[in-house]
């Protein structure tokens, strides 16, 4: 309907006798949409006057991601190298308030979800965060979580992949010219040379992966490798 003005109203004018402040729960308004509140106040002699409010966009969502990356819903292992946790996300986006605040935490647990760090806002424009600690420890799992809030004051959070620190090398093997356990000291094989080793270990992040060079002098990579 509208009024005298020919303004559209979603509600009539309801007598809220003489309180200062009033809620309307109305099924009809509708999210993203600007809405305005008029006030009339009338006197004893049925003389009214009004007064309207700035527009009021209605947001009941919460944001929304700009990416879903498959690392905030999978439950992958990383292993910072150093005793340092780094994180990224794609950022968010709120097209009916808008991003009004973003933070950032760490925790020990999905549970304790800032145990380790306390939420800290950082800039809604950031999608980068550096935590650097010597109280990270090693084989210590990590996570971290990001949320951000929009104009209306609700607030979507991201989880991070599970995060283990390791500071510590792999511990040393033994290593043997020849493909079998004995260390051949001759070789008839003019074209080729054999190497084989074993009993390398890290009981935090594991062996990923092993590196061989080959050398006329002890610690030279000379003939093959860096």
């Amino acid at each position: 309907t509208a009024d005298a003005n020919g303004e559209k109203c979603v509600q009539e004018f309801a007598d809220v006798r003489q309180n200062n402040n009033a809620t309307s729960f109305n099924a009809l308004l509708v999210s993203g949409v600007c809405y305005y509140a008029k006030v009339r106040a009338t006197n004893g002699a049925g003389l009214s006057t009004t007064a309207t409010t700035s527009c009021t966009i209605l947001d009941w969502t919460a944001p929304d991601t700009i990416q879903d990356a498959e690392s905030t819903t999978q439950q992958q292992i990383q292993y910072p190298g150093s005793r340092k946790i780094s994180t990224s996300w794609a950022g968010f986006v709120d097209k009916q308030s808008g991003i009004a605040g973003q933070s950032w935490c760490i925790g020990s647990s999905l549970m304790s979800h800032d145990d380790v760090m306390p939420c800290t806002q950082v800039n809604i424009n950031t999608t980068t965060a550096i935590y650097e600690s010597d109280q990270l420890k090693d084989g210590q799992t990590y996570y971290t979580t990001v949320r951000a809030e929009n104009g209306a004051g609700l607030s979507r959070s991201v989880l991070s992949n599970i995060l283990v620190i390791d500071t510590t090398p792999p511990r040393s093997g033994v290593v043997v010219d020849g493909i079998n356990d004995r260390d051949a000291n001759y070789s008839s094989n003019s074209a080729a040379v054999s190497v084989s080793w074993a009993l390398f270990s890290d009981n935090i992040s594991r062996i990923a992966y092993y590196d061989v060079a080959i050398g006329s002098a002890p610690g030279v990579a000379d003939i093959h490798g860096t």
